[in-house]
């Protein structure tokens, strides 16, 4: 079954939000400076969900990703996804396809650190 961007980038989002709620519920003092196992995890899984995204993006436009921008979402994905976007689109849908990518990412975030600190807060 192939999913579309769409349910790839919420998909993304939920994934993101569960591992900060792992990990305010983990350490709800605050996460260690070390490298820990929600750490890879996250790691290997906004990669590859990334990675998933512009595959189905790219097969919804009927184009091809660029190798440049495969390479690149593997070793900083931010960078890689602007590189994707910016031979997939216009610069101006590209800009915007990019502020509401990471936007909502950044939005899930804090709306799940909210959470985690209400919940905490509750015990």
């Amino acid at each position: 079954m192939q999913l579309n961007s769409r349910a790839i980038y919420v998909l993304l989002v939920l994934f993101i939000s569960a591992g900060v709620l792992i990990d305010s519920y983990i350490w709800p003092k605050g996460v260690p400076s070390n490298f820990t196992a929600n750490d890879f995890i996250q790691l290997v899984g906004i990669i590859v969900l990334s990675w998933q995204w512009q595959l189905a993006d790219a097969k919804e436009r009927g184009i091809t990703r660029s190798h440049l921008s495969a390479v690149a979402t593997i070793i900083f994905v931010p960078i890689g996804t602007a590189i994707y976007l910016f031979q997939s689109r216009t610069w101006t849908a590209a800009t915007l396809t990019f502020c509401a990518y990471w936007g909502g990412i950044v939005l899930a975030i804090l709306l799940s650190s909210f959470l985690a600190a209400s919940l905490i807060a509750g015990r």
